[in-house]
């Protein structure tokens, strides 16, 4: 599991903690069954905000990173704790990547954590949690605060996504990885397993500017993951 140590803290506004996932299986000749043992965990400070997940691509041996906020706060200390245990349920499981990136816009810190889980059933799946974070005030923006922010309604957020959605849908008609005869936009949202624009969404502030991670699902029996990058997944909400 992550865990937070003094020891690895700098003075760098994020330091990751970094853990490599590669395990090996052995048979037990005595209860005759597999045991994993996972590597030794080990932590590194390593400071980045790009994601490398290839959602082409299926390999062993991820490398997790989960960051942590080096400012001396109780708030930021009990953000630092839910980050943890939010990861942790999926640090030993295997072919799931946890990834990051953020996002420093003024004195609001964006943190994105990104779930790739590439075991999935039709082809890899993704999930988000995000933290909106004022280093003034050291707490956490709530999507209400942070849409009165931005004078944005949750009908402007749906329609943005809705938006974004009908471009990918007639990107992959016209790159051929869906016949418009065959699929149109409806039958596109239920590949996705989308029924409302709103589900499952995260906020986060990059640029100055407001976006939506949404996660969604894409076909490996249509060649999707080689459509569908991490960009797909991001939303923008305002100019």
């Amino acid at each position: 599991n992550f865990t937070i140590n003094d020891k690895y803290k700098s003075n760098e506004l994020l330091t990751i903690l970094y853990y490599n996932s590669a395990s090996i299986e052995m048979e037990s000749s005595t209860e005759g069954k597999n045991i994993q043992y996972e590597d030794e965990i080990t932590y590194t400070i390593k400071i980045t905000n790009t994601s490398r997940i290839d959602y082409s691509k299926y390999s062993a041996g991820y490398v997790d990173e989960v960051p942590y906020i080096n400012v001396k706060s109780n708030n930021i200390q009990s953000i630092n704790n839910e980050i943890v245990n939010y990861c942790n349920k999926y640090s030993h499981i295997e072919n799931i990547q946890i990834s990051y990136e953020y996002d420093i816009s003024g004195k609001y810190l964006s943190l994105i954590i990104n779930i790739l889980n590439e075991d999935a059933e039709y082809g890899p799946e993704v999930n988000f949690k995000t933290y909106i974070i004022d280093l003034k005030s050291k707490k956490i923006i709530k999507d209400k605060e942070l849409l009165e922010m931005f004078n944005v309604s949750l009908d402007t957020v749906s329609e943005k996504i809705k938006g974004q959605l009908e471009e990918y849908y007639n990107d992959e008609v016209k790159e051929g990885y869906l016949e418009k005869e065959e699929c149109n936009y409806e039958c596109f949202l239920k590949y996705r397993d989308i029924n409302n624009y709103l589900d499952d969404i995260e906020y986060a502030i990059k640029g100055g500017k407001l976006v939506v991670f949404k996660p969604f699902k894409f076909k490996s029996i249509y060649g999707e993951e080689e459509f569908f990058n991490d960009s797909h997944f991001e939303f923008a909400i305002t100019e």
